[in-house]
């Protein structure tokens, strides 16, 4: 039996805490107190914080408070926030964890509402987001910590109009699921391995239609026999090899010139090879030519460079001794005052004048350099002409290697045209051989495909046979029993309300398609009254959680009561009624002890609850003040 126990729970911000401890808890309150909002509240501290929550709850900053799971007591704070993934503070004595709200993320893949139903006991379950045999790969969800809550938690405005959510279509499928799971109808293991067979009966029907789609298709054309498919394929293919032979032979015949033209077009090959190789030689000759032309170039460049140097230094040699300086060149004083030298010493720096005859051996060079770029010249001239002359032979070789081209061309095509019409039907004849061949291949493959498709169907065959003996082996005949022993408690406690309609006619059930609870023939959507359906619904849902406990199912031993005589008269037989309630709901916590915890919030409590009275709202002590 899943234990989840609400031992404290703390309105931070608000400045509303409430102490709860197992067995009944009693919470009284006029109405717009606050009671429901307080339930909302519950139910956001264990599970998802729910929308649309009234405005005073803005006041709120975070749910702290206790909880006490099937293994220990556990300190939770969480932000008041809607957020998926807001952190929640989870801590004891002896450890502690920070874990996203609901949604895994990528640095912590566990979350709060999984760890509650770890902690609980609660089996993590998934299941098909629809419930249809036909579609057995539908996707599938989640049974989460909110989807058992729905069995924990009767709200005030659903207490006496729906069981469990029911009238909500997606509520509803969760509330079947839960049903199915915490029962035993809906083993995990058998699921899947139904799912698998369904899925293997769709795969055999697809694969059996295309069988019979390839049967057929087969049966009207002239391939129906396997066998005579076979030998024309043989006999295609071996027809195909000789034309390919044949044509082979042809193309071999044409590219080989009989004795005739053999002497004409050697002729021609020969005398076109030798002038192309005469063209290279020339060509490269030119090639050499002009890059010795170019590097005699550059030498004249260089003496040129080498003679205009000379003229500067020998010009500057001879003009600069006959200038008479007034100004000195270097700093610009005026020289008139400096004192005069004599003709052995200079003007400027009054060193002692040298007179040498330097520049002759530069006169000399310069002739020397003249002379050799003169013959310079001369030799790039002759190049120059060998050049230009080689330009034109090169230019009548290369007509003469085209010419050659073309008449070893139209020798070679001469011979290949008087073969064309062979050639042509040889081709012709191996294309349809080709086509013949590729059509009766894919005759044959549907022949062929027909063999795996009876080898998949054989193994379809053999995998169900073993998944129907491992269904067979799962043992799900206590969940039957389960279900009669809810039925059962669900008519004692209905006996014990007083419930009118309870009679021969009117058994108490549950029904085993809806696992909903009805009276003979009569739905819940069907009651008479009010006050009637919250009778059904109190009974069914102590009845769901005593005979968990009783058989150590997974459902939470949780329960809470919104709004329990709401819909019930204080008069006579209807208070006789709510007396009842109260009474059944002590009776039920007393027989089980702290293995159940029981929430009754309600507008008027009757006396003999008033001991487990554990919060008194009124208009001035409202659930949270603004």
């Amino acid at each position: 039996m899943g234990t989840l126990r609400i031992d404290e729970l703390n309105l931070v911000g608000a400045g509303r805490s409430l102490m709860a401890s197992a067995g009944l808890n009693v919470i009284a309150g006029d109405i717009t107190t606050g009671k429901t909002t307080l339930v909302r509240l519950m139910r956001a501290f264990l599970g998802g914080i729910p929308k649309n929550l009234p405005p005073e709850t803005t006041h709120i900053e975070r749910l702290a408070g206790r909880v006490t799971t099937s293994h220990r007591s556990w300190d939770i704070s969480r932000p008041f926030v809607t957020t998926d993934t807001a952190p929640v503070d989870i801590s004891n004595e002896e450890t502690a964890y920070r874990l996203p709200a609901a949604r895994p993320t990528r640095v912590e893949p566990r979350t709060y509402a999984s760890f509650l139903m770890d902690e609980a006991g609660i089996p993590s379950v998934h299941v098909p987001s629809r419930r249809s045999n036909k579609n057995p790969s539908a996707n599938m969800t989640p049974v989460s910590i909110n989807d058992w809550l729905n069995y924990c938690i009767l709200a005030g405005d659903e207490i006496d109009v729906m069981v469990f959510g029911h009238r909500d279509p997606f509520r509803d499928i969760k509330r079947r699921y839960v049903f199915e799971i915490n029962y035993g109808l809906y083993d995990p293991q058998a699921a899947r391995v139904t799912a698998r067979i369904r899925e293997l009966d769709l795969k055999e029907q697809a694969l059996r239609a295309q069988a019979e789609a390839a049967r057929l298709f087969l049966s009207n054309t002239p391939f129906a026999d396997r066998r005579g498919l076979e030998e024309k394929l043989a006999e295609a293919e071996a027809e195909r090899r000789l034309l390919a032979s044949r044509q082979a032979a042809y193309l071999d015949s044409a590219t080989t010139p009989h004795e005739g033209l053999t002497s004409s077009i050697s002729r021609a090959r020969t005398q076109l090879l030798s002038r192309e190789d005469e063209l290279s030689r020339v060509r490269s000759e030119q090639n050499l030519l002009q890059s010795q032309v170019q590097d005699l170039k550059d030498l004249r460049t260089e003496l040129i460079g080498q003679i205009s140097r000379l003229n500067r230094a020998i010009v500057s040699a001879e003009t600069l001794t006959d200038i008479d300086f007034v100004i000195c060149p270097r700093c610009g004083q005026d020289l008139d005052n400096r004192p005069l030298a004599d003709a052995n010493h200079c003007r400027l720096c009054l060193q002692e004048t040298v007179h040498s005859d330097d520049v002759k051996p530069l006169i000399v060079e310069l002739s020397r350099l003249q002379a050799q770029v003169e013959e310079t010249d001369e030799v790039l001239r002759h190049k120059q002409t060998a050049i230009d002359g080689m330009s034109y032979g090169i230019a009548q070789l290369a007509s003469e290697v085209e010419r050659l081209h073309t008449s070893l061309d139209s020798a070679a095509s001469s011979f290949i045209s008087r073969h064309a019409d062979e050639i042509a039907a040889a081709s012709s004849a191996k294309a349809y051989a080709d086509a013949e061949v590729g059509k009766l291949e894919e005759y044959l493959d549907l022949y062929v495909k027909q063999d795996l498709l009876t080898q998949d169907l054989e193994m379809i065959r053999q995998e169900r046979e073993e998944l129907e003996d491992e269904l067979a082996a799962i043992d799900t005949s206590g969940a039957m029993q389960n279900v009669a022993l809810l039925e059962k408690r669900f008519g004692e406690y209905l006996e014990k309300l007083h419930a009118p309609l309870i009679d021969s006619r009117h058994r108490p059930e549950i029904d085993r398609t809806t696992y909903m609870p009805k009276l003979g023939n009569r739905t819940f959507d069907k009651l008479s009254s009010q006050g009637l359906a919250t009778l059904v619904n109190v009974a069914h849902a102590l009845a769901h959680h005593t005979v968990s406990l009783d058989l150590g199912l997974p459902l939470p031993a949780f329960l809470v009561f919104d709004g329990l005589s709401s819909n019930i008269g204080h008069e006579n037989f209807d208070a006789d009624r709510v007396r009842d309630m109260y009474r059944l709901i002590l009776e039920v916590c007393e027989r089980y002890g702290d293995r159940l915890q029981v929430f009754v919030l309600d507008n008027v409590v009757e006396p003999v609850a008033l001991p487990y009275l554990r919060l008194q709202l009124t208009p001035e002590n409202r659930l949270i003040v603004v």
